[in-house]
């Protein structure tokens, strides 16, 4: 079989303001027949609207609301009933992430990005229970990255995701995983899931909170962005929760596993990723946040926790 990992970034900047939920990783995976037939379905809706620019969060507007709504439709779709699957991952500043004093030099911001996306690209979608197969005819994976600037945190994530098979519990040598790098504004497909991780993004950190001086409500945009993350975020409530025969679904907390291969099976999983050891900072949390999800400062609790939630 072919396979293929459509995967993209958002929401990392660090320059203030700073937000909640940050370093969002979303991608779509499935048979490569599958993902075809998605992006053929996009290109045609992108073609009838007459709409050639580049999708993304950021250019919502009521102008095009209609356009980006038949895009939605489309992947739901095809989310539904077809053999597709959406990941999405992210982190929150509420971990402090703690180094110990013995740990080397504290890596930069662009070095935790590319860490966590190897973190997200090895555990979200589940290639070790893809079923096993001869080693001489093996599954293949194709993993299309959007484009970087960064050609040394580039060439590091490719070589260690095409050696993924070694990596997995257990080892996967009937995987073969290839790793390439792509401009998102020609994948429809990753233009959708920059839509999907925009709307948590901008729901999650309260951007339909913000006000300028003067004004009480909603300007035009904010109010088109919100109805639409609210409709983004139902569909995939949906999706999941009737797959799952449950009525639980948090866009902000890991989405719990019924089976031991439901990250290769589920339609849906989202994962809120808590580093190994670290420090809570309820200042992040909405009762000690400003308007519009502002940061007032650190309110920190001193303990030091680990990731399976035990202090030490």
């Amino acid at each position: 079989m072919k396979y293929e990992i459509c995967a993209d970034e958002a929401w990392t900047h660090t320059s203030p303001p700073l937000n909640r939920y940050w370093c969002f990783y979303g991608g779509v995976h499935g048979s490569e027949s599958d993902i075809d037939r998605l992006e053929t379905e996009l290109i045609k809706v992108r073609t009838g609207a007459g709409r050639p620019g580049e999708v993304k969060w950021a250019n919502v507007s009521a102008k095009n609301i209609d356009y980006y709504n038949a895009l939605l439709e489309v992947f739901f779709q095809h989310l539904r009933d077809r053999d597709l699957h959406y990941r999405q991952f992210f982190t929150s500043r509420e971990f402090v992430p703690v180094v110990e004093s013995d740990e080397p030099e504290a890596p930069t911001s662009l070095d935790v990005q590319f860490k966590l996306y190897y973190q997200f690209l090895k555990h979200s979608f589940g290639l070790q229970h893809l079923p096993a197969v001869s080693p001489e005819t093996p599954h293949e994976i194709l993993l299309r990255l959007d484009e970087h600037s960064s050609a040394k945190h580039k060439r590091q994530l490719k070589q260690f995701a095409e050696m993924l098979p070694a990596y997995l519990h257990p080892q996967r040598i009937d995987l073969q995983v290839r790793v390439t790098y792509v401009h998102s504004e020609d994948f429809m497909r990753l233009q959708v899931c920059d839509l999907l991780m925009g709307a948590a993004g901008s729901h999650g950190n309260k951007k339909h909170e913000i006000r300028k001086p003067g004004v009480k409500g909603m300007h035009e945009t904010q109010k088109v962005r919100y109805e639409l993350a609210q409709r983004i975020y139902k569909e995939l409530r949906l999706i999941s929760c009737k797959e799952r025969d449950t009525q639980a679904f948090n866009w902000f907390e890991s989405t719990g596993r019924s089976t031991p291969s439901a990250s290769l099976t589920d339609k849906v999983r989202i994962w809120k990723f808590m580093p190994k050891k670290y420090m809570l900072d309820k200042g992040w949390r909405n009762d000690h946040l400003g308007k519009g999800g502002r940061y007032l400062g650190p309110v920190m609790t001193g303990e030091i926790l680990s990731a399976d939630g035990r202090g030490r």
